[in-house]
């Protein structure tokens, strides 16, 4: 029997990755050679909880990428704090971060067909 909502989440993946999706270059810290990929900018915002009554709201940049894009010989990779993430048009650099008590990445569907992966700015790209 066909799995009409997994076939849906799989639809709208392939039409955000062919439709707003930028070219980005994945470096993994310990590595030297960089993945290319395609990936669209996100953002999470959160509350993150300082003291018992301090709260700071915090946005990180998000990129949403296919699972199986992000493998290296075909072994699937999973994001860690501290690799980058260049957005080639610009030349902007991101740096994989860990949200509060959140690791570095989630799923971005039930399916696990896209993932999402926090990161911050840590060198400004030029706008052509």
């Amino acid at each position: 029997m066909a799995n009409y909502l997994r076939d849906g989440i799989e639809w709208l993946h392939e039409q955000r990755h062919s439709q707003l999706s930028e070219a980005l270059e994945y470096l993994r810290r310990a590595e030297a050679t960089a993945i290319e990929l395609n990936g669209t900018l996100g953002t999470t915002d959160r509350d993150l909880l300082i003291d018992q009554e301090l709260f700071i709201n915090s946005s990180v940049r998000d990129f949403i990428v296919r699972r199986a894009d992000l493998s290296d010989a075909g072994e699937l990779i999973e994001p860690e704090s501290g690799d980058r993430i260049t957005i080639v048009a610009t030349g902007a650099v991101y740096e994989v971060c860990e949200l509060g008590q959140e690791p570095a990445w989630r799923p971005s569907d039930e399916y696990d067909a896209a993932i999402r992966i926090h990161s911050r700015l840590i060198v400004a790209g030029v706008v052509a």
